[in-house]
């Protein structure tokens, strides 16, 4: 029976605290519950904004990196250089690392050196407060063990096709 009265008690309790009084004023925990009220609501509204936000700038950030790597991908194949794939990996919403490998007699090459130029200078123009692009060629002469890099991160693979007319 105890129990019953407590819970009515405070049933009473409350709802008296969360009335309006006769003189046309509020108790102090009607405003503080009202206060929580819309500080829960605006905080959820928040939380959707940020995440709507958050989208947005991975998506933008991820469609960059997808195509300045074509464009540097092209520019390889234009030069001879035939690679066949490559991994990206993003670290958060702002940090893309992408690997492409390379046949080894390209990777070895002297003249190699100017795609590692490209690759550097496209980082420096890239990357702001906002985004941070790193690119890395390795030999992809030798087995390469995609299972190990995807559980690095690199989760996107991307394959290269290239038909004799491109080639050429």
């Amino acid at each position: 029976m105890s129990v019953t009265a407590a819970k009515s008690s405070s049933y009473i309790s409350e709802s008296m605290f969360l009335k309006e009084t006769s003189s046309q004023t509020f108790s102090a925990n009607y405003v503080i519950h009202a206060y929580e009220q819309g500080r829960q609501r605006g905080m959820k509204d928040k939380m959707v904004e940020l995440e709507s936000d958050a989208k947005n700038q991975f998506a933008k950030n991820r469609d960059y990196t997808i195509k300045t790597i074509n464009n540097l991908i092209t520019d390889l194949i234009t030069e001879g250089v035939i690679t066949q794939r490559g991994w990206i990996k993003s670290e958060g919403l702002e940090v893309f690392d992408v690997v492409i490998a390379v046949p080894q007699e390209n990777y070895l090459a002297e003249n190699f050196e100017r795609f590692y130029i490209k690759a550097n200078q496209i980082e420096t123009e890239s990357n702001s407060p906002e985004f941070h692009l790193n690119i890395r060629f390795i030999n992809g002469s030798k087995p390469i063990n995609e299972e190990k890099l995807f559980y690095d991160g690199y989760k996107l693979k991307f394959e290269i096709q290239v038909s004799s007319k491109t080639a050429n």
